[in-house]
């Protein structure tokens, strides 16, 4: 609602309430849309809504991981035929990658919509903390991994999408330590340089806010992962924004 009451927003901003982790307010919302501007309207799809891991996992999940899917089959029917998909991904995800059965991590590369729903239809089913391992999913009995596995997901959702629409330019994006509300708590527990301790080269809490201007409107490719620096990353290979080398793979 603060962008409304910016000078020069009157008549150009328009909210539509939308629950990421209600599948219902999800379609409510893309009709919504689709009644007021219709067909070939929407230049740019941002999926930034995130629930913390302090979170049920589940509902973390659902959040962060099923949620931008929903929301892109909601709002895919009014996107220009050169329209562009952002989703905001995590290095948590990245660091998390090792975790996952080769298999896993071979349908996540390339993944099928049916490979997707089959992952998240298992996280959200399954109650005995004890199974994901066995699964190919990680130790989950140790660690609530919750968080890290949705923004996998988030990423190769990107790279399907980059695949069944060519025309457009679908890509995930992880943008480093940004301080929101959600991440305040835990910047505070850490005391002094929090983004040092964490590896980041940088002290400044936003500085990888950029990558979202790049992925919306700069020069890039589709189906990959942008980093802070606005270079490419691998889902699962660990890249210093800034100080290592942008990935140069498929």
């Amino acid at each position: 609602k603060e962008l409304t009451s910016i000078a020069g927003n009157e008549g150009r901003v328009e909210l539509i309430e939308i629950d990421c982790g209600d599948a219902a307010s999800i379609k409510l919302a893309g009709e919504s849309y689709g009644a007021k501007f219709g067909p070939k309207s929407l230049a740019c799809l941002v999926n930034n809504a995130g629930l913390s891991s302090r979170s049920p996992y589940k509902e973390v999940f659902l959040v962060n991981g099923i949620g931008p899917m929903l929301v892109a089959d909601a709002f895919l029917p009014f996107m220009a035929d050169d329209g562009r998909v952002v989703n905001v991904s995590s290095i948590a995800g990245v660091f998390f990658w090792p975790k996952l059965s080769e298999e896993w991590q071979t349908k996540l590369l390339n993944p099928t919509r049916e490979d997707l729903d089959k992952l998240c239809k298992f996280v959200m089913e399954t109650e005995d903390m004890s199974l994901f391992e066995p699964e190919g999913l990680g130790n989950w009995v140790e660690d609530k991994n919750s968080y890290s596995l949705a923004k996998i997901v988030v990423c190769s959702h990107a790279a399907l999408l980059a695949k069944q629409f060519p025309s457009m330019k679908c890509n995930a994006v992880e943008p480093g330590m940004v301080e929101t509300d959600m991440t305040k708590p835990m910047l505070e527990r850490m005391g002094p340089h929090p983004f040092e301790k964490m590896g980041f080269p940088t002290t400044q809490p936003n500085a990888g806010v950029q990558v979202y201007l790049h992925a919306v409107s700069g020069a890039v490719g589709s189906g990959w992962l942008y980093s802070a620096d606005c270079k490419r990353s691998h889902f699962g290979r660990p890249r210093k924004p800034g100080v290592d080398p942008e990935y140069q793979g498929d």
